[in-house]
């Protein structure tokens, strides 16, 4: 598992190594691609010289701050790394908390306190010196690498303080359940926050109705959502699955600026893409790795070498998760390039399938305005952006549609 790779701290630090020169790999394709000055074939037309060019330029001055933070980021990470500054943290705030709380740690109740005073800070600097987070817009992240204080790590530091050494066996099915509720939870979270309404159109709504039930799917409501111009990124699109049926929500700029055909055309889409049942592929891997992460973390937690190499001799079990989430953090872009693979490969195939039932000039239109506000008219590396999100921007959607008549 994990552990093996991360018992000792030079293997730890050929890992943010490893993931830098990726990532500097990454931004050098980027980098060379922003420095065309032609749009790209896929928006000729779409977007004009004016709007390209100062995208291109935005996007050249983000390359250059990627490439400094990234050098800054591998420094840093070898530094708190090799140098024992996390130990040396958790020494001088443990010693403080000693001498003027008298909080010895002896009881897993007083660690409790301990991590309330220590984590968030001990947390900050490992978010800040260790996350992938070369850009000010981060990756997206699908596959979730993450431990949760309060629901992951206190409860497993109360069952090892009670000598259970197979703590994750609790702490697993309560992490399956936590997921499952979640997923169930989702529709009614959207529908309270998101302000809806009844989509008005009757014969569209017959027609989606016929549509979603060739794909063999049974679509209980279709509601219209109002779309926060402040986020250009969120989906016009959207369908919410549960066991039983779906709910498809279109947001108030699709129906107010597309046609039926277009709709029609989006709508299949998406369909073709929850055909290919993403949202289930997407909810096992991530239940697979928070798994496989419960149980490292709790064999790293009960293993002497681990805190050994830190130079401490006793097992702190609150310093310990705070090294465990330092050591994993460069798993997660590695995690989420690979499932970003799938997402896209989806997204492909859907844009084949609408295609083939001749509705790929529609569709083209249709992604043409659902992107009006998030376009990314830059030329983009094949690679770089795949590792940076699963989603397609408007360009390669266009250029994997082709030619329409």
């Amino acid at each position: 598992m994990i552990i093996h790779l991360l018992e000792y701290k030079s293997t730890a630090t050929k890992i943010y190594f490893g993931v830098y020169a990726l990532e500097t790999y990454l931004n050098a394709r980027q980098h060379r691609k922003l420095l065309e000055t032609k749009v790209p074939e896929a928006l000729e037309g779409v977007v004009s010289e004016e709007k390209f060019e100062k995208e291109r330029l935005f996007e050249l001055r983000e390359s250059r701050y990627r490439f400094v933070k990234g050098a800054w980021k591998v420094v840093k990470n070898i530094i708190f790394i090799q140098y024992d500054i996390y130990p040396q943290i958790w020494k001088y705030s443990s010693e403080l908390l000693v001498q003027y709380f008298n909080l010895s740690g002896t009881h897993w109740y007083t660690d409790y306190f301990i991590v309330t005073a220590i984590f968030p800070i001990a947390d900050a600097i490992s978010d800040s010196s260790t996350d992938i987070k070369p850009l000010r817009r981060i990756p997206q992240v699908n596959i979730d690498l993450s431990l949760s204080l309060a629901l992951d790590i206190l409860p497993q530091l109360y069952f090892i303080n009670q000598g259970i050494s197979d703590s994750y066996m609790y702490i697993m099915p309560f992490r399956f359940v936590r997921s499952a509720i979640g997923a169930l939870l989702r529709e009614p979270i959207i529908q309270y926050y998101l302000k809806t309404e009844p989509f008005q159109n009757d014969k569209v709504y017959k027609d989606i109705i016929e549509l979603a039930d060739n794909f063999g799917f049974y679509v209980d409501d279709i509601l219209i959502y109002h779309k926060n111009t402040n986020e250009p990124g969120a989906p016009d699109i959207y369908i919410f699955e549960n066991f039983i049926s779906k709910t498809i929500y279109l947001s108030n700029t699709i129906a107010d600026n597309v046609s039926e055909q277009e709709i029609y055309a989006l709508v299949m889409r998406e369909l073709s893409i929850e055909k290919s049942h993403y949202g289930l592929k997407k909810y096992i891997l991530n239940l697979a790795c928070s798994l496989a992460l419960i149980y490292d973390f709790s064999k790293a937690m009960q293993n002497h070498r681990f805190y050994q190499q830190f130079g401490i001799n006793t097992m702190p079990i609150i310093f310990g998760a705070t090294m465990f989430k330092i050591l994993i953090a460069p798993f997660k872009p590695i995690t989420n390039f690979f499932f970003n693979l799938i997402a896209r490969n989806m997204e492909i195939k859907a844009n084949y399938f609408v295609k083939s039932q001749d509705y790929g000039k529609r569709l083209r239109s249709g992604l043409i305005v659902s992107f009006a506000n998030n376009m990314k008219s830059f030329n983009n590396d094949p690679l770089y952006s795949i590792y940076r999100s699963h989603k397609m921007s408007l360009a390669e959607n266009l250029k994997s549609i082709g030619k329409t008549t």
